[in-house]
């Protein structure tokens, strides 16, 4: 358990479980991605339930991993075209994984690094799951202003994930023991609060900010594309 060595990590300065993706073997990747792929097809289908994609054309999900999610919100919305942004590295681990999901016979890939440059096509929505709370926050100010900028006027940001805090950095529960987590897996990872997010959406020209606590303590930010 990663969260016994909270106070190693506290006294070094450093994760005490650091949870390195550069240094894991393709091996170890596609393990990882195969046993989080159910909970991504999951929360695509919770997000599908939760918001109404019906007038989407196409959505791009954001360092998606096994692309489950973005298969998962294809197969509730039958018009809608999925794209999977993820590293050079990651995308033809994860094709393999995604193959006879339903929905995945409209996801297509795009390779990336969304700390480097955005998307190239324009989508009318962008999901960020499980992304920013593995980032610093500068890296994380860039991850979404570059999501952002491949969002349509209207369209929106869906940010989805453990580590959503109140502003008071006390509540919800289950957040304030993920930040621990994080602290001890991230070299910067962190669940970052509601304002923080919204600073950065706003930045990244977004804005009327709808945030949900899920049952289980993770949350969902929505902010649509102002300009």
């Amino acid at each position: 358990m990663p969260d016994l060595l909270t106070s190693q990590s506290i006294r070094s300065g450093k994760p005490a479980a650091l949870h390195d993706f550069a240094a894991a073997s393709d091996e170890e990747m596609g393990a990882m991605l195969r046993g989080m792929h159910t909970s991504a097809v999951a929360a695509g289908r919770d997000l599908a339930r939760r918001f109404d994609f019906s007038t989407c054309r196409s959505v791009i999900d954001v360092g998606g991993g096994s692309g489950g999610l973005i298969a998962a919100l294809c197969e509730a919305n039958p018009g809608l075209h999925g794209t999977l942004f993820d590293l050079p590295r990651t995308v033809p681990l994860a094709a393999s994984i995604l193959a006879g999901t339903p929905g995945s016979e409209r996801v297509s890939f795009e390779t990336g690094n969304i700390l480097v440059t955005p998307p190239r096509e324009m989508h009318d929505g962008a999901v960020m799951r499980a992304l920013v709370q593995v980032l610093s926050p500068g890296d994380a100010a860039r991850a979404i202003a570059n999501t952002a900028a491949a969002v349509r006027r209207g369209g929106a940001v869906y940010i989805v994930g453990g580590g959503i805090l109140d502003d008071d950095r006390l509540s919800p529960g289950a957040a304030v023991f993920w930040n621990l987590t994080f602290m001890n897996l991230y070299p910067a990872g962190a669940a970052y609060t509601v304002a923080e997010h919204a600073a950065w959406l706003s930045i990244a020209r977004c804005g009327e900010l709808q945030r949900i606590t899920l049952p289980n303590g993770a949350g969902i930010i929505r902010a649509t594309k102002l300009l």
